[in-house]
């Protein structure tokens, strides 16, 4: 079976690059939503460190079908401070 992106020499289609900016800006609004949500006094506060690495773990997605592992990369690297500074929204 060849993929649409075989297929299109390359290039994704229109309709596949749009989908893939949807679900970026999607991902990137709701980690900005969960990041400056109800303050918690147990976590860190919203700052400009936390929108960067938000923005570098969502906005990678636009990549997704082109290069998916450095998109899990960047968006792994991206978690890991995420988690270990203490920015609310963790599992746990």
């Amino acid at each position: 079976m060849t993929s649409t992106y075989a297929l299109t020499g390359g290039r994704l289609p229109r309709r596949a690059f749009a989908l893939d900016a949807a679900l970026a800006v999607l991902a990137f609004a709701v980690g900005l939503v969960i990041l400056f949500a109800q303050p918690d006094p147990d976590l860190r506060g919203p700052d400009a460190l936390g929108v960067a690495l938000v923005a570098l773990a969502s906005l990678p997605l636009l990549a997704r079908r082109r290069a998916p592992l450095l998109v899990f990369v960047l968006a792994a690297a991206a978690m890991v401070p995420l988690h270990v500074l203490d920015y609310p929204g963790q599992l746990g």
